[in-house]
């Protein structure tokens, strides 16, 4: 409990109580009226007149108040003499100052207190005019006006008294009032009314001392007002509504309030009439708003149970307004809300109104409707006010397009292409996770920042000239350009781009950029593949002629040879000539094994038979100190095959393998069945996806430098010194793997070693294309 201030004049302030000499005075008539009518206007059961002693106060007219003084350390008054105007307590219990004051805990148990300061024409307040009650509440904005009005008779009363003058002013008061004022007897005799009961009766005062009180209202009414008379000189209070009906018929509803007070010993009842016409017509608006909204309206009680409810409950959830009416809230509830909505409802009953809060509510066909509500609450009345939508619809729609956003989001970074979109300004506003891969940025090092940045300079204007035709509403074709990767490198990728709508109708741009290193690089291998393709057939047609040629050289040398009596220096050169021309045709026939126009028959037979069988001849064919390893699949290696074809290409890749390990070394030989997906089968051209025997032949030897390795299966190219070499055992190796529809690959790194991987398709199956070389061209295998 706050202890009261002491006004800062308190001395002139006390000096002026003491002037008026009203302190232990007896009770006076003008006072008692004053808090009579105090008492009645408000609706409270107890009124004071309150003089604010220095260590008391002191009550000079009381209702339904039986002590004369107490002390000023627990006064109220003391409080609201500090106050410039009314100083209302809604509910002393929530207020700090007064919250364990003993007369709020204990003894009459105030719980609600309004007081007007007494201040003389001096400006000292010397007092109050208060009104009690034991239940919280608040006063509506007639009833502090009446309570400012009586203050003014009070103090006029202490004014008079000082002067020794009297006046009585309570017609005076009486006619302020803002509605009808009147006092009756037992037996229903006006002794007392205020100008308004006559404007709005329309009786003159004559007429109205000889009329009953229910002459003024007719039927149900009429007998409803009875009864409340009757309970107001029974129980010592009573309200009612009803129709006042003036002398010339005209009806006005009013709502009554009346206290049994004693008037010279005589118990009368005093009463006032408020004009609620208006409230009225006010509240048939509200009623056909209640029942025409869209929207779900209600009214819950503290207990959870709902009192009221619009029309649109039925149509949006089936329930009619006698299924609803006094049954919990909760029992509507989806059980996975009703935690959340019990918390949100114990919130409303501390007095917190709902912002925004959604929960489900079971439709009568047992479906679950969502709805969003907001709330309002009336702590007065311990009533809960609330609107609710049914936001069905919206949700579903809401969750269809986070789904939507997240396929999209989904693709997006799914997504191999790198995809950006650009705000209307240029600025990059996002990236996906591909963007990251083919430029080694990080999406937050470039989120905001422009498009021409990531552009090679000397793309820039071109950029700038294309994305201007989105602006134009032009198409905007497909062209490649080089985009800075981190560390400065350029990444040559293909764009497609397209205008997006904005908000506000401003452009922004939907970019899609393809790495085509790969494409590029594939490329570089089908041109490499026509060119070794296109110098095989050209060797292969050159060797041909030219075996035709040693063919007649070798008839004319074995013509000559036989000619009887020849010089043995003559003798010896043919026979020169003759083995010459035995070499040329070896070399020859090489050169035609490269040209696929040889026909062989391809057959069934396991790879690792054929490298099994070469093994014999290998350890003849590499050099000493050189290792062979065999590491061959425990499962099948079925292919389609030539024999032969194969062991020359194994023989070449060994004799290669043994001549770049000068000082020794390990030859391995392995074999396995793979299968090789589209991502590997793009990369070289004429391969495609499917089951392969894998053979690889490696050795740890010189390795072949990078610049060459674009060359080694030319035909005639050779790194070895002349006459080591003759430039076409890589070539045949090429032309063999070719002709059994395969593909190869190589890895070399100098000073490490060589591996070459010969992909054979699976399987021992017929083709129409077995017979190598008699039935149209191979497909091209790249490297």
């Amino acid at each position: 409990m706050e202890p009261p201030p002491i006004p800062s004049d308190e001395q002139e302030r006390l000096k002026a109580l003491e002037s008026y000499s009203v302190l232990d005075t007896g009770p006076e008539a003008s006072f008692d009226q004053t808090t009579a009518l105090a008492a009645l206007v408000c609706e409270v059961p107890f009124s004071l007149i309150t003089l604010v002693d220095e260590d008391r106060q002191w009550f000079k007219s009381q209702q339904g108040w039986d002590v004369e003084e107490s002390e000023r350390s627990i006064s109220f008054c003391a409080h609201a003499i500090a106050e410039p105007d009314l100083m209302v307590v809604p509910d002393a219990r929530e207020d700090p100052r007064f919250r364990d004051n003993p007369d709020v805990i204990g003894g009459p148990e105030i719980r609600f207190y309004a007081g007007a300061p007494l201040v003389n024409p001096e400006g000292h307040a010397v007092g109050t005019l208060c009104v009690l009650d034991r239940v919280p509440r608040t006063l509506t904005p007639d009833q502090e006006q009446a309570l400012r009005v009586l203050r003014s008779h009070v103090m006029t009363l202490l004014e008079l008294r000082r002067s020794s003058r009297r006046l009585d002013l309570t017609d005076e008061i009486l006619n302020s009032l803002p509605g009808v004022f009147y006092v009756f007897d037992r037996n229903r005799r006006f002794l007392r009314w205020n100008r308004r009961f006559q404007e709005v009766s329309g009786y003159s005062a004559e007429e109205l001392v000889d009329l009953d009180p229910l002459d003024l209202f007719r039927g149900v009414d009429r007998d409803h007002i009875g009864e409340r008379i009757r309970e107001v000189f029974e129980v010592g209070r009573g309200e009612a509504q009803a129709e006042l009906v003036a002398r010339d018929g005209t009806a006005t509803a009013h709502y009554f309030t009346g206290r049994l007070l004693e008037l010279e010993g005589e118990p009368c009842l005093v009463g006032m009439g408020v004009d609620i016409s208006r409230r009225q017509e006010l509240e048939r608006e509200r009623d056909q708003l209640f029942n025409v909204l869209p929207d779900l309206l209600c009214v819950l009680g503290f207990d959870g149970r709902f009192r009221d409810v619009n029309p649109a409950w039925e149509r949006v959830l089936g329930y009619s307004r006698e299924e609803l009416l006094d049954r919990p809230f909760t029992d509507f509830i989806h059980p996975e809300d009703r935690g959340p909505t019990q918390a949100e409802f114990e919130a409303n009953v501390e007095g917190s109104d709902t912002g925004n809060f959604e929960n489900r509510y079971r439709h009568s066909n047992g479906t679950w409707r969502w709805m969003s509500w907001s709330s309002s609450v009336d702590r007065g009345r311990g009533l809960i006010y609330g609107v609710a939508r049914d936001v069905t619809g919206e949700r579903e729609v809401a969750t269809a397009l986070r789904k939507s956003e997240e396929r999209y989001r989904i693709l997006v970074e799914s997504a191999r292409d790198a995809i950006l979109t650009l705000a209307p300004d240029g600025t990059i506003e996002s990236v996906n996770q591909a963007f990251e891969a083919i430029t080694g940025w990080a999406k937050e090092a470039w989120l905001g920042r422009s498009y021409e940045e990531l552009l090679d300079p000397g793309a820039r204007p071109l950029g700038r000239e294309l994305f201007g035709k989105l602006d134009r509403d032009e198409e905007m074709p497909v062209f490649e350009v080089s985009v800075i990767a981190e560390g400065g490198g350029r990444v040559p990728v293909e764009i497609k781009a397209a205008s997006l709508e904005w908000t506000g109708g401003e452009r922004g741009v939907l970019l899609v950029a393809r790495d085509v290193r790969d494409r590029k690089a594939l490329d570089d291998r089908l041109r490499r593949v026509q060119r070794l393709d296109a110098v095989g057939r050209l060797a292969a047609g050159v060797a041909h002629d030219f075996n035709n040629v040693l063919g007649v050289i070798r008839v004319e040398a074995d013509l000559l040879l036989g000619e009887d009596g020849l010089p043995e220096e003559v003798a010896d050169g043919l026979g020169h000539i003759r083995e010459a021309v035995g070499r040329g045709v070896g070399l020859a026939e090489r050169l035609m094994t490269l040209s696929r126009n040889r026909a062989r028959e391809l057959r069934p037979l396991e790879l690792n038979e054929v490298v099994e069988g070469f093994t014999s001849m290998l350890h003849r064919l590499v050099k000493t100190g050189c290792t062979v390893e065999m590491k061959l699949a425990d499962e099948s290696t079925a292919i389609r095959g030539d024999p032969a074809i194969l062991e020359q290409a194994l023989m070449n890749l060994a004799i290669n393998a043994s001549d770049a390990m000068p000082e020794g070394g390990t030859l391995t030989f392995s074999t396995a069945p793979v299968e090789v997906g589209e991502e590997l089968a793009a990369r070289h051209p004429g391969a495609r996806p499917g089951r392969y025997v894998h053979l690889s032949v490696t050795d740890t030897g010189t390795g072949i430098a990078p610049g060459d390795l674009d060359r080694i299966f030319e035909p005639l190219f050779t790194t070895k010194e002349e006459g080591e070499g003759t430039g076409l055992g890589l070539p045949t190796v090429y032309t063999a793997v070719k002709q059994h529809r395969g593909w190869l690959d190589v890895e070399s790194e100098l000073g490490q070693g060589t591996t070459f991987h010969l992909y054979f398709p699976e399987g021992g199956a017929a083709d129409p294309g077995d017979a190598v070389g008699s039935e149209g061209p191979v497909p091209d295998a790249g490297l």
